[in-house]
């Protein structure tokens, strides 16, 4: 990862805990990535309108 900067911040807006996850090194060569979300996708099938927390479980309405 070159700069701190290109990792986006993303919290739970209940616990507050990072949803952002860097990936190890290996990994990054693994996925071509340098990053994951953590958040939880809820979907009705055709679109996610909701995110779940994987530390609190709680859950909120995706912004669109």
């Amino acid at each position: 990862m070159k700069n701190e900067q290109e990792i986006p911040k993303e919290y739970c807006p209940y616990c507050g805990k990072s949803l952002i996850r860097v990936l190890t090194e290996q990994e990054q060569k693994q996925y071509n990535l340098h990053y994951v979300s953590e958040k939880i996708g809820i979907s009705n099938w055709d679109s996610i309108f909701a995110w779940k927390c994987p530390y609190c479980t709680k859950t909120w309405r995706r912004e669109i």
